[in-house]
């Protein structure tokens, strides 16, 4: 089994995004953030009632690295890994927070998530054998089975 990509998303969900692509904004964080190579952008999604909504963005030229601000979440996705220690990610995302919060933008968060993703080159034989031991075999016996692993944690 060959490891492919590895990739990191660090999401911040907020009530609403205060941080818009307005002139100001984006010479305030390009100001505290081009130092690591991010480059302001725009980018698009579609907003609660369809419509098409235009969010701040800044990401690497080759766009592996991006902190988005979108409607209603903080976005910072770290792409294409290979070999990068875990903590030199970490240590990107809380120089991403300190620098938004030097700005005077404080986000005030409902829910975060981290999603860490690994691809893997396996062989067809590999991929059955694991698939039948840990799903299929458990699904034919009516055994519980959980597909995925979350762990949540709410303030109130």
């Amino acid at each position: 089994m060959n490891k492919i990509v590895t990739s990191y998303q660090f999401n911040m969900f907020v009530k609403s995004m205060p941080i818009t692509p307005s002139p100001d904004i984006v010479g305030k964080l390009f100001a505290q953030l081009g130092f690591l190579g991010l480059f302001p952008g725009i980018g698009n999604e579609v907003g609660p009632s369809g419509q098409q909504v235009q969010f701040f963005r800044l990401a690497t030229h080759d766009d592996k690295v991006s902190v988005n601000f979108n409607t209603f979440a903080l976005c910072i996705s770290y792409n294409d890994v290979e070999n990068k220690d875990p903590k030199e990610i970490l240590n990107f995302v809380e120089q991403v927070y300190q620098a938004l919060y030097k700005s005077g933008f404080v986000l005030s968060s409902n829910r975060l998530s981290v999603v860490a993703n690994i691809v893997n080159d396996v062989e067809m034989s590999e991929m059955n054998d694991k698939l039948h031991n840990f799903i299929t075999n458990k699904v034919d016996a009516a055994e519980c089975i959980e597909w995925d692993s979350r762990a949540v944690m709410r303030k109130k």
